[in-house]
């Protein structure tokens, strides 16, 4: 008799026989006609069910490693409850099947144009002392993707979640985000910001980019040089809808007190106001806010039910 195999995810209480059995059933419809012919024998079927079932436990092992920066189910349950994070996973699928097709248009305001002009002509910032770990800087990159925002996320999502999904990046490559040394030390992360990972500067694929830099600056009340640190924020590539996130994400930037000046701002702004705003194509649905589209997506569903 064989061994039932074990799965750290997929065997919590929490899914439920339902949930399971719907996610299998749907999976094996979709592959019913490429995967099986009319004479094959019923375990081939169940073969597939087993391989369906680990797909599904390797997918929920990204997902969670995304959210709680960890592979140590056992602990992640722990520490953020079984039935919370289990909940989540449900929650992260769900918004994958429905908004896997949405995406939000790169729009900037006359408003945010006069904004970026007159942040740009800040270009002698004062370094800032407050402290640039790990953690803080995926929570600069936060505030980015919150201002300039290209797909749907639920509620809780973390900050290396969205991070992780704009990089296109694979979790081992994030070294300087992930290595504990220097997830909370500020001096460890600045050491080795520059040389973390492949295009480490690249917040989103292909741009907008951010270098920090390391310097020290003189401390009015102790006369003691202390470390600090200043930025520069750029395009990198100079299409339409690159440069419009590059300039709402910067604003938003220096709205939120960061010391960080802006390379070839007037290109970049040239290249945007050249740009046509995406319309529906290759199947994707295109709005202008996050709102906008939660309202109109959700709105189809009722109709659809």
């Amino acid at each position: 008799m064989s061994k039932v195999k074990k799965y750290s995810i997929l065997d919590s209480k929490y899914f439920g026989e339902d949930y399971l059995k719907t996610k299998i059933d749907n999976e094996i419809e979709r592959k019913r006609y490429s995967m099986f012919s009319d004479d094959e024998e019923k375990d081939d079927e169940q073969n597939e069910v087993l391989k369906i079932k680990d797909e599904l436990e390797e997918y929920f092992e990204q997902v969670m490693h995304k959210q709680y920066m960890s592979d140590d189910v056992k602990n992640v349950f722990k520490k953020h409850g079984e039935e919370n994070v289990v909940k989540f996973l449900k929650k992260i699928e769900e918004y994958s099947e429905k908004y896997e097709r949405v995406r939000i248009r790169t729009v900037v305001t006359e408003d945010e144009i006069e904004e970026f002009l007159n942040n740009i002509k800040d270009y002698k910032l004062i370094p800032t002392t407050e402290p640039l770990n790990a953690k803080t800087f995926l929570k600069l990159c936060r505030i980015c993707y919150d201002a300039a925002p290209i797909k749907v996320y639920p509620e809780g999502i973390s900050d290396y979640y969205i991070y992780n999904d704009e990089r296109g990046s694979a979790f081992h490559e994030d070294r300087t985000v992930l290595d504990p040394k220097c997830y909370e030390d500020d001096e460890e992360f600045l050491e080795h910001y520059p040389i973390g990972a492949y295009h480490f500067e690249e917040i989103r694929f292909g741009g907008p980019c951010l270098n920090l830099r390391s310097c020290t600056i003189l401390d009015e009340n102790t006369f003691e040089t202390v470390r600090a640190w200043t930025g520069i924020f750029y395009s990198k590539t100079y299409d339409g809808e690159t440069c419009g996130r590059t300039i709402k994400m910067y604003n938003a930037l220096r709205k939120n007190g960061y010391p960080i000046t802006f390379h070839d701002p007037y290109e970049t702004l040239n290249c945007y106001l050249g740009h046509i705003p995406d319309e529906n194509r290759y199947g994707e649905k295109y709005f202008n806010t996050v709102e906008e589209a939660i309202k109109a997506i959700d709105g189809e569903k009722k109709e659809g039910e």
